[in-house]
């Protein structure tokens, strides 16, 4: 049971790192709200910027898939139904967002 929480931790820990990226700043540097020609053009003059922002968010999710199968062990034994409800509701948005 530690040691899963362990996991839980490290794995929230990967996310805050990661996601922000992909969520924040790449969207604050390439989108120009408003200017459809100004968004095109900083988005072709920095396709790293976006490559990168679609490889956070790629890692991100495959991340998430993992942390919910490892919240939903710890969860189990305190109570199974709740654990599979929450194994659903955090599953779902996963495919969505890749």
């Amino acid at each position: 049971m530690h040691k899963q929480a362990l996991y839980a931790g490290a794995l929230y820990l990967l996310v805050a790192l990661i996601a922000p990226i992909g969520v924040i700043y790449v969207p604050s540097k390439a989108v120009r709200c408003g200017q459809c020609v100004a968004t095109a053009a900083a988005i072709r003059g920095s396709e790293w910027l976006l490559r990168a922002g679609i490889a956070s968010e790629l890692i991100h999710q495959t991340i998430e898939v993992f942390l919910i199968l490892v919240l939903y062990r710890l969860f189990k034994p305190v109570q199974e139904s709740w654990a599979k409800q929450m194994l659903m509701l955090g599953l779902i948005p996963i495919p969505i967002v890749f």
